[in-house]
């Protein structure tokens, strides 16, 4: 079977930082040596048949790994470790809350990872082993992915704190529905992050709670700070979504305020003009008898007492503080 490049990655690991592509055909002499780390990097689309083809792995390995919907989860058999966990979508002209997945398989001396879309924690992984400050051991690969996959979430996670910030500040100018969508589209970019973020850190758990002979107590201790991280990220994205409730809530109460005084102003004029309209009215009707109707001051005589029953409205409700 052949394969574009871009669709099927090999490399094999020096142990000490560095890295040289193979191709499919080397993958077993590079097994078969005494040290050394294969790496195959392989897109969702060619993953299944090339693993099949190749027989690398279990059948039942090669399925799970090449699921169509995965979560964050973390399954040990037989001291190798099939992880899947979510990072930030970094591709351009794709949204960063639509979390990309990366499927592994690990063992001591192969890593398998599975991609659905590019992945920059992987392309950070690559210029380090171009410039031989790579992964020495699988566990290590684990961890510097991990820790990288943590970096680019937080940063995300920052940038929506100061948005939050700005609007805050914003709110005190102008609370208008624009302030209100804004609010709205980063509390549901935030919920949206939390469904990954929330099984991430249980299968960062339960990493070092099963006994993997490659994993040293150091890669465990470094797999604690980064649970650690992402024990922080919950807490900060649970933050944000109560802080986000928060100012629609004032958001709305302030428009609801403004609502209501504009809704009582309409009242106030209602009061004063309804009686003076039915005053007028009932002066304008086409009978005979209307008082004044045949005198040169009538007009002025009307107004006049509308003009003292307005003021007369108006001193009333002040007095009992209507206005």
């Amino acid at each position: 079977m052949e394969v574009q490049k871009k669709y099927v990655n090999i490399q094999l690991l020096d142990g000490n930082g560095g890295a040289k592509e193979i191709t499919e055909k080397d993958i077993s002499r590079a097994m078969a040596l005494p040290s050394g780390i294969i790496w195959l990097h392989l897109d969702l689309t060619q993953a299944a048949d090339f693993l099949n083809e190749y027989q690398i792995i279990p059948e039942r390995i090669i399925d799970m790994l090449c699921a169509q919907e995965t979560r964050p989860r973390i399954l040990v058999l037989d001291n190798g470790m099939l992880a899947t966990f979510r990072a930030i979508n970094l591709n351009k002209g794709q949204k960063p809350e639509d979390m990309t997945s990366i499927r592994m398989w690990l063992t001591e001396r192969l890593i398998i990872t599975v991609k659905r879309r590019d992945l920059h924690s992987i392309a950070e992984i690559n210029n380090m082993l171009r410039l031989n400050a790579g992964p020495c051991a699988t566990s290590e690969f684990l961890n510097i992915l991990l820790m990288h996959i943590t970096e680019h979430t937080d940063q995300l996670v920052d940038g929506y704190d100061g948005k939050l910030d700005d609007i805050e500040l914003a709110i005190k100018k102008d609370r208008s529905i624009v302030l209100s969508d804004r609010v709205n589209g980063i509390c549901k970019k935030v919920i949206k992050i939390r469904r990954y973020i929330l099984p991430q850190r249980e299968a960062i758990l339960a990493i070092s709670a099963n006994k993997l002979s490659w994993l040293s107590d150091e890669d465990v201790f470094e797999l604690k700070q980064v649970l650690d991280a992402n024990m922080r990220l919950l807490e900060d994205l649970d933050a944000m979504k109560d802080r986000s409730l928060i100012i629609q809530n004032e958001i709305h109460a302030y428009e609801q305020t403004q609502m209501n005084q504009r809704m009582y102003i309409l009242s106030m004029i209602s009061v004063v003009f309804i009686p003076l309209g039915f005053i007028t009215g009932l002066l304008g009707i086409n009978v005979a008898g209307i008082p004044g109707a045949e005198s040169h001051y009538g007009f002025i005589i009307v107004c006049a007492i509308l003009a003292l029953i307005m003021v007369g409205y108006i001193a009333i409700m002040r007095k009992i503080r209507w206005i």
